[in-house]
């Protein structure tokens, strides 16, 4: 089955006739293409679905703060392997150097070749969050947690 080609401007009519109350069908037959075509291309415009067409989100947070994208994968190994311009390679680490899990710009990510080089960086960066005097951390960082 042949793709159909879309340019800018019709995905934008589509946009916009689908805001304006057209039905997905009316769209379709338009365009001379199927529902689930316009369905498909209104989506990846991230249009809110209305009726009974639920639209999952591109994205959740998992328990631990770390973004995930749809198919379970992991936005900060995604965003660094397209910085490598290739897969991570087993062992292969991303750091994300602000401690925010959720922060996944390029220039937050460092990739480490070892999960023992990240444990070792992320000591150093606690010793240094530490008050010489007490030995406590400082307010504020990223491990000061109540428990």
């Amino acid at each position: 089955m042949t793709k159909l080609a879309f340019s800018e401007i019709d995905l934008s009519f589509m946009e916009a006739w689908y805001a304006d109350g057209y039905s997905l069908g009316s769209i379709a037959q338009g365009y001379g293409c199927g529902l689930e075509t316009v369905r498909r291309r209104l989506r990846n415009r991230n249009v809110v679905m209305r009726g009974a067409h639920y639209v999952r989100p591109r994205f959740t947070a998992d328990e631990n703060g770390y973004v995930r994208l749809r198919g379970n994968r992991y936005e900060h190994r995604v965003v660094a392997a397209r910085m490598l311009g290739r897969p991570l390679r087993r062992g292969e680490v991303v750091h994300h150097k602000n401690c925010n899990r959720a922060d996944n710009r390029p220039e937050n990510l460092e990739i480490l070749d070892s999960h023992s080089r990240h444990a070792r960086l992320h000591a150093k960066q606690q010793q240094q969050s530490r008050d010489p005097e007490t030995g406590r951390f400082k307010p504020g960082h990223s491990s000061d947690f109540p428990f």
